[in-house]
């Protein structure tokens, strides 16, 4: 075999990108939170993966200085079929003293496998906290 400079070769590959069985995507994300007041968290996810996801139960999950509202930290959302999108609404509570920044927060999706087997996916999302100006 001889190799010269000036000679190139392409070559293609097929390469298959496999998904998840179970997997879900934060499509969007708003929230109107503010220190010491109490706003909401609109979350729209995405059916990620491969198989259809049955009684989904989408649930916000928080550490200080954000605290989920107990009757407003659980959406239902049913049955998603593989690609298909679903909203939950949550309420969180932003404590005095808390500054302006991103905080974590999880969402965990809670549903039944076509197997009847219960599964829990989790991802980590940032919510935005502003603080309100007092114009006087």
């Amino acid at each position: 075999m001889s190799y010269r400079e000036d000679e190139t070769r392409t070559e293609y590959l097929s390469i298959e990108v496999a998904r998840r069985d179970y997997d879900f995507s934060v499509v969007s994300l708003n929230s109107s939170l503010h220190v010491g007041g109490e706003g909401y968290v609109e979350v729209v996810i995405k059916n990620a993966g491969r198989f259809k996801i049955y009684n989904a139960i989408l649930i916000i999950n928080t550490t200080p200085p954000l605290k989920p509202n107990s009757m407003a930290m659980e959406s239902y959302l049913g049955d998603l079929d593989v690609n298909c999108e679903a909203k939950a609404k949550f309420k969180v509570y932003v404590m005095e003293g808390a500054i302006s920044q991103s905080y974590p927060a999880k969402l965990i999706l809670q549903f039944k496998r076509s197997d009847e087997r219960i599964a829990f996916l989790s991802k980590t999302i940032g919510l935005d906290v502003g603080v309100d100006i007092a114009v006087g």
